[in-house]
């Protein structure tokens, strides 16, 4: 399965901002991936003095087989309309999160894709520190709730998709909650566990984060 990443980056702004947020990320999968990680790096985000002024980097091959470079345009064209990228890049993660962890409708296509996508229009209308607070106060009861309705104790239960849905919620749950710095990016796991990095500490830049970049990776 092949889903988009999101690495917070800290670059100095000054210099080559392209080859330092290449070299962040390889020196990241070469800790946190496998041989099955393929991956494509595609957009990256830079922030600027004002929103006129973020620059947007195309790092897809020109012509990628899976269109993998037409995340470039669709962020170019945002800016163009005046949307704030810098704003609308951190969103976008905290939404791939969300969706993730069954908030932003089913990660798994278990009902109705009318809910499914009433659900992800309501996420996506709100803020992103009212997601941030949906997020803490759904996904608990979500999880409990998953758990009561299994029923049986583990040692009995055999593997179904509702199960294994529920596991996956539960684990991304698990690092999202322990996230207190720049939030939804945490600084622990794979692309197994989650889906936002941050590798502000391992830049160039002074350590606050100034730059997003964008990953398919396959898991």
């Amino acid at each position: 399965m092949h889903a988009t990443f999101s690495f917070l980056l800290s670059l100095d702004r000054s210099d080559d901002v392209e080859a330092q947020a290449r070299s962040c990320f390889d020196s990241w999968q070469e800790h946190h991936c496998d041989e099955n990680n393929w991956y494509e790096l595609m957009t990256l985000v830079v922030q600027g003095e004002s929103a006129k002024d973020h620059r947007i980097f195309q790092m897809a091959t020109d012509k990628d087989w899976r269109g993998r470079d037409s995340l470039f345009g669709g962020v170019v064209k945002k800016q163009e309309s005046g949307e704030d990228v810098w704003t609308w890049s951190w969103k976008f993660a905290l939404e791939t999160i969300a969706i993730d962890m069954g908030i932003s409708g089913p990660q798994i296509m278990l009902g109705p894709v009318t809910d499914m996508h009433e659900e992800r229009q309501r996420c996506a209308a709100m803020s992103f520190d009212d997601l941030v607070l949906h997020i803490h106060s759904k996904l608990p009861t979500l999880i409990s709730d998953g758990f009561r309705s299994l029923g049986l104790p583990p040692e009995k239960r055999t593997f179904d998709v509702e199960e294994w849905d529920l596991f996956e919620k539960t684990r991304h749950y698990m690092f999202f909650r322990q996230i207190s710095t720049h939030p939804p990016f945490s600084d622990s796991g794979t692309p197994y566990d989650y889906r936002c990095f941050d590798l502000t500490g391992h830049g160039e830049g002074d350590g606050e984060p100034n730059a997003i970049l964008f990953v398919d990776i396959h898991t």
